[in-house]
């Protein structure tokens, strides 16, 4: 789950036809990090992307497919200042089982993906945000991919087991200081 920080900022600050130019770029940077990790650009609404791995396309390593591509887009972001700020994004990663499939009625379907791994991808991507870091990942997504030094770009969280009190807890908005 990758989020752009203060994206309705820098709309009122640039004006619509320069932020679709940045978004654009945002846009490709994501794609292309995704694509050359065999991952997919599963949806993108306004300054909101979901990237998924070993859904569409199966990988055998897809926590390190995801490490790797969430890295390559800070270091793209930093190195092409295109949104003008340092870690402009906030990136969850999880790992889980989930239900792939086809989803929808005749007129709408969508390959969908169901199972908590999503929402904990969200609820990650809040703490990244929270924080001020560029990307958290879960425990057990850290205990997948081997990212070795490049940890600086990465921060990790333990969650406990599932409950309703923890899914309430991190599904509430978070204030951001």
């Amino acid at each position: 789950s990758i989020n752009v920080r203060n994206f309705h900022e820098l709309v009122r600050k640039i004006g619509p036809e320069a932020v679709q130019r940045v978004h654009g770029s945002l846009s490709d940077i994501v794609e292309q990090r995704a694509n050359a990790e065999r991952g997919i650009v599963d949806s993108l609404h306004g300054d909101r992307f979901l990237v998924t791995f070993n859904v569409a396309r199966a990988l055998s390593r897809a926590a390190q497919a995801a490490a790797n591509a969430a890295l390559g887009i800070v270091e793209d972001l930093e190195a092409q200042q295109v949104l003008g700020q340092r870690h402009p994004l906030s990136m969850g990663l999880a790992s889980g089982r989930a239900l792939v499939g086809n989803m929808g009625t005749d007129t709408i379907k969508k390959l969908c993906t169901i199972g908590a791994v999503y929402p904990e991808a969200v609820a990650l991507e809040r703490v990244a945000r929270w924080v001020g870091t560029p990307c958290v990942m879960s425990d057990k997504a850290k205990d997948e991919a081997d990212i070795g030094a490049r940890m600086f770009y990465i921060g990790h969280v333990i969650f406990p087991p599932p409950s309703d009190e923890l899914t309430n807890a991190i599904s509430l908005p978070i204030p951001i200081p």
